[in-house]
């Protein structure tokens, strides 16, 4: 990171902007429609507790495979990290592919 850091640091800027042209920095606020409000919190508390299950998931699956399934391979650990990632992209992909009718429906 360090490397990084400095290599950041050393390249130079390609475009300048006068002062006058470079916008205010400010805050913006997450804001949601009063209508769909509802709709919001609900899909905010379904992807936190599907983020956390998945956290959950993911910190006991080794101990679990190492300790009481006797299987010590870091390589089998790995591959059940691999297939529950890819699990998660799988459900967010193809669901795409269907029309927005049959995913309500």
């Amino acid at each position: 990171m360090a490397a990084g850091a400095a290599g950041l640091a050393l390249t130079p800027e390609t475009r300048t902007l006068a002062p006058a042209e470079r916008p205010r920095y400010h805050t913006q606020q997450i804001k949601a429609p009063t209508e769909g409000r509802a709709s919001f919190i609900g899909a905010l508390v379904g992807g936190f507790i599907a983020f956390a299950a998945l956290a959950f998931f993911m910190s006991l699956a080794p101990t679990f495979l190492s300790g009481p399934l006797h299987h010590p391979s870091h390589a089998l650990a790995g591959s059940v990290a691999f297939l529950v990632f890819a699990a998660a992209v799988a459900a967010q992909v193809l669901p795409a592919r269907f029309g927005r009718q049959t995913l309500i429906s």
